[in-house]
């Protein structure tokens, strides 16, 4: 999630800051294939993730308004959603947790109202 987060931050594209970050881990620890795998997916079908959050945004909160966390956690329980075999109700439960515990607030029920409307269509926008 750092890695959707800090590229959305500082205005990095997705790719670029997966590559600045693997160069700064002193760590020695690689990504693991799952959270490699969801950072280029996201990356690749941005545009078609950004579209379908649109289309279930309300004018008066567009995509841009979300918090910087938020919309890194939607953008992956909306690549989760649309483009793998992961059961809707557990990337839903999974970012509504993660909303929870990270974002606070209304996140967590904003998110889960969102992520179901676009698991209903099932399909990118």
């Amino acid at each position: 999630m750092d890695i959707l987060y800090a590229a959305d931050l500082l205005g990095n594209q997705i790719g670029d800051e997966l590559a600045r970050q693997r160069e700064a881990d002193t760590t020695g620890i690689p990504l693991r294939g799952y959270t490699y795998e969801l950072v280029v997916g996201v990356a690749a079908k941005q545009p078609e993730i950004d579209a379908a959050l649109s289309e279930h945004l309300s004018e008066q909160w567009p995509l841009s308004r979300m918090t910087f966390l938020d919309r890194a956690i939607a953008r992956a329980a909306v690549y989760e959603l649309l483009f793998t075999e992961v059961e809707p109700a557990v990337a839903i439960s999974e970012a509504v947790s993660l909303a929870d515990e990270l974002s606070g607030g209304s996140s967590a029920k904003f998110l889960n109202g969102v992520l179901a409307a676009i698991a209903r269509t099932g399909q990118p926008a």
